[in-house]
């Protein structure tokens, strides 16, 4: 307490009187003892997160990211969270059930780390961060790098099996030549879209989809068969009498009868059938790009659900004692969405104890929705694949 004195005098001026005042000061010592009890007020805080494509601007929505942070209590960190959050539509993850002392808002000190990481079939990412230094404010932006593989292409004479160096291999908009061993090698990235066309002086050009790329085996090597252009020399014209037969086209198989077909029914369905121990696989890209093969045999798009419930002879090229002669695969669509289904057939390799009668293997195609049936035939060479038809669904 303190203390004040003043003195006063009279006016008669013969007696003086002293006042003693006295004030209080503020006790500042409670505060000293409250400051330990308000650093330890919890304040929300959120994590918040967005996963981007490579390109920076698309986002990656719905796809699972495993985030693992620090938990602060009052005193100090006491343990590291671990959580799984599916992003939505913008690519966004918010974690707000969060709460952190104040004073590691005021000094934040903590040597922990912020890590998140996404896996897809096209990609990958992963970021780590100081948990201090992890903004509040706004959103930490993750790009999801493309996954990639080498690709071998060779090329070679379809009639003899020799390779062909000096080949001119077009893939998008990269050009390449074949080397001495008649091949070319680039890297692509995963779920390419591409295809690649060999061209050569003399030769009938080949062409090889690319499509969804995810190699099975890293490096990958796929061929490109070019066929020789056969000079036409002048004949002499034989006499009239002796024209020889003309040769007919071997006949072509019968389209099945909806009976023969194997597998489920559905709104809309697709029946691949060929007629020899090879394996062909059939994969169908839906209206939201989702494919639909022997990997990924059940998709969704829209609401609507593909299966693919039959693939036959898949190790008939280890294994062709196996396979079947008349083999079919099968999707079928419950209410399917509307828009463009994209076929595409692929041939595997054959084994020498198949006894294929041709090297290119025919097939028929059965489509049937809503509007009826329709059988289309083609044939396909050996590790070859096609876009054989692309069927619009209104």
């Amino acid at each position: 307490m303190q203390t004040e004195t003043i003195k006063v005098t009279s006016d008669a001026g013969n007696q003086d009187v002293v006042l003693v005042m006295k004030r209080r000061k503020f006790p500042w010592w409670i505060f000293l003892l409250l400051l330990p009890l308000i650093l330890l007020i919890p304040i929300p805080r959120e994590i918040k997160l967005q996963f981007v494509n490579g390109d920076g601007n698309t986002p990656v929505s719905g796809k699972e990211a495993t985030i693992s942070y620090p938990v602060l209590y009052s005193f100090g960190v006491d343990y590291i969270a671990n959580t799984v959050r599916t992003t939505d539509g913008e690519g966004k993850i918010v974690i707000d059930n969060i709460k952190e002392p104040l004073w590691f808002r005021l000094f934040p000190v903590c040597k922990d780390s912020l890590k998140a990481g996404m896996q897809t079939d096209c990609g990958t990412a992963g970021r780590a961060l100081l948990y201090k230094d992890v903004p509040r404010d706004k959103f930490l932006v993750i790009t999801l790098q493309s996954l990639s593989s080498e690709l071998t292409i060779k090329v070679i004479d379809s009639s003899n099996g020799k390779p062909l160096p000096g080949a001119k291999v077009v893939i998008g908009n990269k050009e390449y030549i074949t080397d001495d061993a008649a091949t070319i090698k680039t890297t692509l990235p995963h779920c390419s879209d591409l295809k690649a066309v060999a061209n050569k002086e003399g030769y009938t050009g080949d062409s090889l989809s690319i499509i969804g790329y995810k190699p099975k085996t890293s490096p990958d090597e796929r061929t490109l068969k070019l066929t020789p252009i056969k000079k036409e020399e002048p004949k002499p014209d034989p006499p009239k009498k002796q024209d020889p037969p003309k040769k007919q086209d071997p006949p072509k198989p019968d389209p099945p009868k909806q009976d023969d077909l194997k597998g489920k029914t559905g709104d809309l369905r697709f029946n691949l059938q060929w007629y020899c121990k090879a394996d062909l696989d059939m994969i169908i890209k839906d209206p939201c790009g989702r494919l639909t093969y022997y990997d990924r045999k059940r998709t969704s798009c829209n609401g609507s659900t593909g299966i693919l419930d039959i693939d036959a002879n898949q190790d008939a090229t280890n294994h062709p004692e196996r396979a079947s002669t008349s083999p079919q695969e099968n999707t079928v669509w419950t209410n399917p969405s509307n828009g463009n289904y994209t076929v595409i057939i692929k041939c595997c390799p054959f084994h020498p104890r198949m006894n294929l009668p041709s090297k290119k293997i025919k097939f028929t195609l059965t489509i049937i929705d809503k509007n009826g049936r329709i059988d289309k035939t083609g044939q396909i060479g050996e590790n070859d694949s096609l876009i054989f038809t692309t069927h619009t669904l209104r």
